[in-house]
C-alpha cells in the first residue's frame, strides 16, 4: 500500500518512484532484536543477509499487487465479484472506496521487488530520496528563484525543501510518526520496478 495523500500511489504509477522503505521491527522470538543481532555477529554485512533472507516481508523477485479501492482501479460498480463463497456487487463492497478491502488478484498494477537492503533511517542518500518519490523542483518566480525538493507533486509548502533528505525527512514522519526520524530505525529499504 502506498499512501496516495501524500502522492506516493501515483509516484509509483508514473515511474517516478521506484523505492520505498518499510520498518524493520519484528524479528520473531528468535533474536532479541536487529540491533543486539547484528552487535553479536559483529560483521553488519553478513548480518544483514541473515535478517533480510529472514525477516523481509519481500524478496528479490517477488511480484506484489499495488492496492487500489476498485473505484479507483477502474473497476465498473455494477459488476459482480466473488467474495467468501457469495457473490456481491462490486459497488457495494467495503473495498469500492477502500484499498483495505480488496483482493491483491483483482488490482490492476504490480510492482517487482529488484532489490532489499538493510540500514538506518537517517542513511539514506539523496539518490535514494528521489527515488522514493523526493522530486526536485526549479523555480523561476519574480520574488523566488532556485531548487527545492517535494514529495507529492506542487502541493503544500513546497519552496522550504533545500535537499532531498530534508522532504523526505518530513514525509517519513508524517507517514510513521514525528518521531521516526530521531529514533533512526533500521528499516528494509526495497527497490522495485513497476511491471503492470
Amino acid at each position: 500500500m502506498f499512501d496516495n495523500h501524500y502522492g506516493l500511489e501515483s509516484a509509483v504509477l508514473y515511474g517516478t518512484k521506484t523505492m520505498t522503505r518499510r520498518i524493520a521491527t519484528k524479528c520473531n522470538g528468535e533474536i532479541k532484536g536487529i540491533e543486539k543481532f547484528i552487535s553479536d555477529v559483529g560483521n553488519f554485512e553478513t548480518a544483514s543477509r541473515y535478517v533480510i533472507q529472514k525477516f523481509a516481508k519481500y524478496k528479490v523477485g517477488d511480484v506484489v499487487a499495488i492496492a487500489q479501492s476498485y473505484k479507483e482501479a477502474g473497476y465498473d460498480e455494477d459488476i459482480k465479484v466473488r467474495c467468501k463463497g457469495k457473490w456481491h456487487v462490486i459497488g457495494f463492497t467495503a473495498g469500492w472506496e477502500n484499498k483495505m478491502f480488496v483482493r491483491a488478484d483483482e488490482m490492476p498494477h504490480q510492482i517487482q521487488i529488484t532489490d532489499v537492503k538493510l540500514e538506518r533511517l537517517q542513511d539514506i542518500t539523496d539518490e535514494d530520496c528521489r527515488k522514493e518519490g523526493i522530486q526536485k523542483i526549479n523555480f523561476d518566480l519574480c520574488d523566488f528563484k532556485g531548487v527545492r525538493y517535494s514529495y507529492g507533486g506542487m502541493t503544500g509548502d513546497i519552496t522550504r525543501h533545500l535537499t532531498p533528505r530534508d522532504a523526505f525527512h518530513e514525509l517519513i514522519c508524517k507517514l510513521s510518526g514525528k518521531n521516526i526520524w530521531i529514533d533512526n530505525p533500521y528499516v528494509f529499504a526495497y527497490t522495485f520496478k513497476l511491471i503492470k
